[in-house]
């Protein structure tokens, strides 16, 4: 008996005598262990390096655009890198007047940036070729494809710049402050003001009278129009809700006259100093992504904002086939004479309208979106197109 508890007794002892063995030896670290524990808590405590980036806006803040598309684009960058970007966004001329000159010199780090006639005799100016397009969406993506296509696009823009992607505006329209045009003889003597330079040949093919503003604010097209100085307008429908337009020009013929770009770009040395998985989400979040997403945000908004306008008190009229005929007949001659004068510059343009009109047809024949218009002028209720992302 005495024996058994003396077992009893060494075996407990043992046992406490492992349990503590074993923890000393757990307890006890090499330097070189320790010292890497110490780096791996240092690794852990450091703060992530956030880049901060200025952009800048050129559609309205108010505008649905602005609301659907631009803002959320930029939200999903910032939250794709984890934290790692913040990008604070400012209003139009905000920062610069010159949004692809402050790119370049490092003002802003990305922004929407506007073309100007001649200095872009590709991007710009033809493009803006009148009825080119049926959507935004449609021109949008047309654009990028020859951005990606051709090198001679790629090298319209300055070398301290990356361009991200290309948007196009949505279908100009004709608006006018006091009659409703239906007919070519209607436009005859108008005077239309024009914020863009290739809306003055339209209006010259249409012998109006175009009268050019440089637009230094989202105010000037309604107070131009207000005090007189033009009583029409092109004017895309999607930003005419904010910029009041359809105050001063309460009626609208839609003909789709036209479109005109602008683009998104990057500070050249900001992308090429990027983290090959930051880079990677730039890449992924504009190109054609973002050329479809901004064609349907002025595509939509087009649609949406005219219905806002029609109960304000708005009239439309859409341009029946045969008067479109007699438009486009008097506005072909405005690309003839492009050709020709880039001819005389050397350039033959006539592969890159070859490309773009076949990638138009493509894309129409894949369904790519194109408004309905209806509900402005019949009986059809509004109903919302949701977003492709």
């Amino acid at each position: 008996m005495r024996k058994e508890k003396l077992l009893k007794l060494f075996g407990c002892i043992g046992l406490v005598l492992a349990l503590t063995a074993s923890l000393l030896v757990g307890a006890c670290t090499t330097p070189a262990e320790e010292e890497e524990e110490e780096e791996e808590e240092e690794e852990e405590e450091e703060e992530v390096e956030v880049l901060e980036w200025d952009f800048q806006l050129v559609h309205a803040r108010t505008q649905f655009l602005t609301q659907q598309v631009m803002i959320p684009h930029l939200e999903g960058i910032m939250e794709r890198s984890g934290g790692r970007i913040k990008i604070n966004i400012h209003d139009n001329f905000a920062i610069t007047k010159d949004a692809t000159g402050g790119v370049g010199e490092g003002l802003l780090q990305m922004a929407v940036g506007q073309y100007y006639a001649g200095l872009s005799p590709l991007s710009y100016d033809l493009m803006s070729l009148p009825r080119l397009f049926p959507s935004s969406t449609i021109g949008s993506l047309t654009a990028w494809h020859l951005y990606e296509t051709f090198p001679e696009f790629q090298a319209e823009y300055p070398d301290d710049v990356k361009l991200l992607s290309i948007g196009m505006t949505a279908t100009q329209e004709l608006h006018c402050s006091d009659m409703l045009i239906k007919t070519l003889e209607d436009v005859k003597g108008k005077k239309i003001l024009s914020f863009a330079s290739m809306h003055v040949p339209w209006a010259e093919a249409l012998e109006a009278i175009p009268i050019s503003i440089t637009m230094t604010g989202p105010g000037d097209m309604y107070t131009a129009l207000d005090s007189g100085m033009a009583n029409t307008c092109f004017f895309p429908q999607a930003p005419s809700r904010a910029y009041k337009i359809f105050e001063v020009c309460p009626y609208t013929t839609l003909c789709n006259i036209g479109l005109t770009p602008w683009f998104l770009i990057i500070n050249r040395e900001v992308y090429d100093d990027l983290p090959a998985d930051l880079r990677q989400i730039i890449d992924e979040e504009c190109g054609a992504k973002w050329a479809e997403w901004c064609g349907w945000g002025l595509d939509e908004g087009a649609r949406g904002d005219g219905q806002y306008m029609k109960e304000y008190g708005s009239t439309y009229y859409p341009l029946p086939s045969e008067e479109v005929a007699r438009w486009s007949a008097v506005l072909a001659p405005i690309e003839v004479d492009f050709i020709a004068d880039m001819d005389a510059e050397g350039v033959d343009v006539r592969p890159f309208l070859t490309e773009l009109k076949r990638y138009v047809d493509e894309l129409v024949e894949q369904g790519a979106f194109i408004p309905d218009y209806e509900h402005l002028y019949g009986d059809t209720e509004y109903v919302p197109i949701p977003s492709p992302y």
